[in-house]
């Protein structure tokens, strides 16, 4: 079934159901992970954040010490692959960036190659593979045994409520501050609003629809705006000549781009003070 909660089902149950159809597709996913290594950590880095989007909404009915568990092996099975997502992000962004600006660099390329190649021929990988999918089995047993009974509308909508007050706040800070780490945080939150808002379509009196496209769009471009930080940074590993310094100019120069279109969409996405966001979530 969809990412998406389902009419006639305590959402308690829904919750159950979600968390460990996401689950359950991870592993599946990393089934296959040898025909389309890059494609399959791109894929479960979704279920991933999917997850802990939801596991965010139960924390505090579920109990800290009950949900840490499972919110460390879902963290944990991620972070296996934190290395090759990088190297496959930043030569996609390379590539963008030289055809944006139609130029290129052997010496850029051929080192996001190679570090890309090392990632994917890792001895390890298969190891890495077999834990990944461990830790999201382990998780599901665990989920499966929670009292999912405690859970409520009003339960989930006051943590609802609760992370688009934080991202409210987020989006003031990086406006203010311009620091990538601030929008590394607004961009977790406008990620968790919009998985929210996706959760709530099918059950919700208001059509969200056209805010959770909203939501996803700042948070695809705050997702950009991070890549591009992680790209410059690799850059600056190295001292830089020719090529290399103007791509890392090309970079910083979208980042400002960026920047601008997020702050505008932000009003939209954040534009409502936590209270009058709250009453248009209800539900059918």
């Amino acid at each position: 079934m969809a990412f998406v909660f389902s009419r006639g089902s305590a959402i308690g149950e829904e919750c159950r159901r979600v968390l460990l159809e996401e689950s359950g597709g991870a592993v599946e996913k990393l089934r296959s992970f040898s025909s389309e290594p890059d494609l399959i950590i791109h894929e479960v880095r979704k279920h991933n954040k999917r997850i802990r989007g939801l596991l965010l909404l139960v924390r505090e009915t579920m109990g800290k010490e009950t949900v840490a568990p499972v919110n460390a092996l879902i963290r944990d099975a991620a972070k296996l692959f934190s290395d090759a997502r990088d190297a496959a992000v930043m030569k996609e962004t390379c590539a963008v960036l030289q055809e944006r600006h139609s130029g290129t660099s052997e010496a850029v390329d051929g080192r996001l190659e190679k570090q890309h190649r090392e990632c994917s021929d890792a001895p390890d990988l298969h190891s890495t593979v077999t834990a990944a999918s461990k830790d999201f089995e382990e998780a599901a047993v665990l989920l499966d045994k929670w009292p999912w009974a405690k859970v409520t509308e009003l339960t989930l909508l006051d943590r609802v409520e609760a992370n688009y007050r934080r991202g409210l706040k987020d989006f003031a800070k990086a406006r203010e501050s311009r620091c990538p780490e601030q929008f590394h945080d607004w961009r977790k939150r406008a990620k968790y609003l919009s998985y929210h808002l996706t959760l709530l379509e099918g059950v919700s009196e208001t059509d969200l629809l056209p805010a959770t496209s909203r939501a996803t769009a700042l948070a695809s471009l705050l997702g950009e705006h991070h890549d591009l930080e992680v790209f410059r940074e690799f850059l600056d590993s190295d001292p830089m000549q020719g090529e290399e310094t103007a791509l890392f100019d090309h970079a910083q120069l979208r980042q400002k781009e960026i920047e601008e279109e997020v702050f505008l969409l932000g009003e939209k996405v954040f534009g409502r003070t936590p209270e009058r966001f709250r009453k248009r979530l209800t539900f059918r």
